[in-house]
Order: C-alpha cells, then structure tokens, then sequence
C-alpha cells in the first residue's frame, strides 16, 4: 500500500501538511498583498520542514520583477539561482532531470534593499550576461564569474557585491561557512510528477 501525502496549493497564510502515514512535513509559502513574487515563510530552514510547496511564478511575458541570477553546477548536474525579489534573497537549484531542487538558504530585505540591490545589478554589466526575459515573472541573469566546484563561494560574491550597494548598518548577514554547512536544505515539491513513486499525492480542496 502506498503512503500517502499530502499537499496544499497556495494559501493565504502558512502551515505545515503531514502526510498521512509519512508524518512528512510540507510547508507552503505565503501570499502577501501588493507582493509580486512568492514569499517564503521564515522559518523553512529551522522549522525542520521536509519539503516546500513551491510554484512557477508565471507572468504575462511584459511585466517582471526582481531578477534570478543563474550560474551552471555541475558537481550536482544541474544548475543555481539566487533570487531577488521585492521581500527575500533565496538560494535554491534546479534540475532539467529526475535530481530534487532543494532551497539552501533565504534572508529578508527592505523595500530600501531591494530598490538598491536591484540598481547595483543593472550597473555590474560586466559581472552579469545580458538580461533575459521570458513568462516567468522574474527577469533572468546569468553569473559570469562562479566558482564550478564550491556554490557558498559563488553565493558569497553576490552577497557582497549586493553590499557594496548597501549602507552600514542595512548589510546582509551571511553565514560563515561552518554556519550555511549546518543548514538542512528543504527540498522544493513544483507538482505531482516531482513526488517520489512510492508517494502518492493527495489534493486537499
């Protein structure tokens, strides 16, 4: 008999799904008024979470928000991102294979930060390919400069090249390396399809 899990759609506010016989726990991300991008709750990190409910953040083709910085890995075969949106930074893979995307690490910003961030983007030309845009909301970067074989080195650059943008007393706090090792990745759960076989997936209405 399989087990079965459960999983819920986007939602007003945040709270965790246990699967029925896994006791796993989902947590799905917030929707917040006046935000165009998803917002990831805090705590998914620390709250011991299984997995996030995540969704493709779809647009019209003509309006976008904020930037997914992109940059290949191929130690896990696929690649990384590093987000900004109007709220959050948040680091996470991607996979165009059977491998799980994970979320490794998040913080929040001010309207403030964000506004100066995005600005210090548009001026680092050089660091950053040509802006593509497509239906996704955000619009995409690719990294010119990784390091191919350690992401919390490439993940670090971008960190402080965003505050060199940013005043004093408004820096974004990065782990250590011996901190962003402790951090339980959450794996990220698109669809069904994406739920290992020996799952089967619930809906709640």
């Amino acid at each position: 008999m399989k087990n079965i899990l459960l999983v819920i759609p986007a939602i007003l506010c945040w709270q965790f799904v246990r699967g029925q016989h896994l006791n796993k726990k989902i947590i799905v991300y917030k929707i917040e008024k006046g935000c165009h991008r998803l917002v990831i709750p805090d705590s998914t990190l620390s709250c011991g979470a299984d997995a996030l409910a995540f969704s493709l953040e779809i647009g019209n083709g003509k309006f976008h928000s904020g930037y997914d910085i992109y940059w290949p890995a191929p130690l896990i075969d696929g690649r990384y991102s590093l987000a900004v949106t109007e709220k959050q930074l948040y680091f996470r893979s991607h996979h165009d294979n059977p491998n799980p995307d994970c979320l490794f690490w998040l913080t929040n910003i001010s309207p403030a930060e964000y506004r100066l961030i995005c600005k210090k983007i548009k001026a680092s030309k050089g660091i950053f390919g040509k802006p593509f845009n497509s239906i996704e909301l955000a619009t995409g970067l690719s990294y010119k400069h990784p390091d191919p074989g350690d992401e919390y080195v490439t993940l670090k650059s971008l960190i402080n090249l965003f505050n060199e943008a940013l005043p004093a007393d408004e820096q974004i706090a990065f782990p250590d390396r011996e901190a962003y090792d402790s951090i339980k990745a959450v794996r990220i759960i698109i669809n069904t399809d994406e739920l290992y076989d020996s799952e089967e997936v619930s809906t709640l209405p």
